[in-house]
């Protein structure tokens, strides 16, 4: 009975009716789309020989893409994180990141000096990047990054921004403890500040670092 319990299995199985799954069309004619990521209605793609991002309403019978973002350097991966989309720029060895609640969004360098990034994956706080020319994956603290551009106390204020050689710190009433931290949330310094007093930048390398004082109160300078 095996023999023909088996004969007949497989004849049922060539004679079945082959399922196939069929596609359909969103949206035609990209430069050379790479990675997707939705935020409600609105599917973001990335076109990276256009070095762009555009979007589209996935709710519309037609969509029609929109440029979000252009100007980009071989952009290759995109995530979400609330507002945020950060931008994987492969050939610009960096995460960079824009605020799509802005109506014209502003290009922000979250870290350089990179090494290919080509995927980012968000969990937590962390933001994981895999480098493809070091072979290797690295990750951002993205705690250490959500703070305003500005201070909660609008009065203290940072200049100049960017900066070279040193940065002073204004509108302080009183001496004031401070940290410095890098993109990736690393504590690069510390010391005591006064009014107008300066912190010497020289021997940090390029890129974007957080001031925290020890009230609360944080802020973003550049190092170019």
């Amino acid at each position: 009975m095996k023999p023909l319990f088996y004969i007949l299995t497989t004849i049922l199985f060539l004679s079945s009716p082959k399922l196939t799954a069929q596609t359909t069309d969103v949206i035609t004619e990209l430069n050379s789309p790479r990675s997707m990521a939705v935020h409600g209605n609105d599917l973001y793609i990335v076109e990276t020989l256009a070095d762009k991002i555009i979007k589209i309403d996935i709710t519309a019978t037609i969509p029609t893409a929109t440029d979000v973002v252009t100007a980009l350097d071989g952009p290759l991966a995109i995530v979400i994180n609330g507002n945020d989309l950060y931008i994987a720029e492969f050939s610009g060895n960096k995460v960079s990141k824009i605020d799509i609640a802005e109506p014209t969004p502003m290009v922000t360098d979250v870290i350089t000096g990179l090494s290919g990034p080509v995927a980012l994956l968000i969990n937590g706080n962390d933001l994981y990047i895999t480098e493809y020319t070091d072979s290797k994956v690295s990750k951002i603290d993205l705690s250490t990054l959500s703070l305003n551009d500005a201070v909660t106390n609008n009065s203290i204020r940072v200049y100049p921004n960017p900066s070279t050689d040193f940065i002073t710190i204004s509108g302080l009433t009183e001496d004031k403890n401070f940290k410095i931290y890098s993109a990736i949330g690393s504590e690069i310094e510390k010391g005591v500040i006064k009014n107008e007093g300066e912190i010497n930048t020289q021997g940090l390398a390029k890129g974007m670092y957080v001031l925290k004082f020890d009230d609360g109160n944080s802020l973003k300078f550049i190092k170019e």
